[in-house]
């Protein structure tokens, strides 16, 4: 699926003749999510007044990473546009951890740009790199009180994101860039907790 725009690709003057490395997956491919709610009626504890009526929602959610390119600031096949990607991925490492990806491990010139200095064409894939998923977990636990002359008071605790995972977004994705490969940004937010009451009468 051919998602990106016409200034990305890597030869423009080229898109009646584009390469296999144009055909790649779609910036909002997500290849696993799953998303789950569950309800528990929490049973008491011998009978003890305090420990009766709870009840413990809760949402699931989880998915996999983003596609996304790394390109290189300089312009390598000579059209204009310094939106290419490297000639190879030699000069790469993949941690396979967040927030940091990828790692260059050897200098640009050797592996990322031409070494006669004549244009050239990458053969690097269009999105050929993903981004870690994310996963985050929120809660709600609830009781109903019972009031005199058919009173009802519901206490409700609410915490999004219970367990404050941090998820990080699409790393830096230009080679010259000193944060490259390195996410710097989250795509959810951190644990926050709420309380409230609703009395009804």
């Amino acid at each position: 699926v051919f998602s990106d725009s016409l200034a990305s690709l890597p030869d423009s003057s080229r898109l009646l003749k584009l390469s296999a490395a144009e055909r790649g997956d779609s910036a909002y491919d997500i290849r696993f999510r799953t998303a789950g709610y569950f309800s528990w009626q929490i049973p008491s504890i011998a009978k003890n007044r305090l420990t009766a009526g709870w009840q413990l929602f809760g949402i699931v959610i989880q998915q996999s990473g983003q596609p996304y390119t790394v390109n290189t600031a300089v312009d390598i096949n000579l059209d204009g546009n310094a939106t290419d990607r490297p000639l190879s991925l030699s000069g790469l490492k993949s941690t396979g951890n967040c927030p940091v990806q990828e790692v260059i491990t050897e200098p640009l010139s050797q592996w990322a740009y031409p070494s006669n200095g004549q244009p050239a064409e990458s053969r690097v894939g269009r999105n050929t790199f993903r981004s870690c998923g994310l996963f985050y977990v929120d809660l709600a636990l609830a009781r109903d009180f019972i009031l005199p002359r058919n009173g009802r008071l519901t206490f409700r605790f609410e915490a999004f994101n219970a367990f404050n995972n941090t998820n990080f977004g699409i790393p830096v994705r230009i080679l010259e860039s000193p944060a490259f490969g390195t996410s710097t940004n989250t795509v959810t937010p951190a644990r926050s907790i709420q309380f409230g009451l609703k009395l009804a009468f």
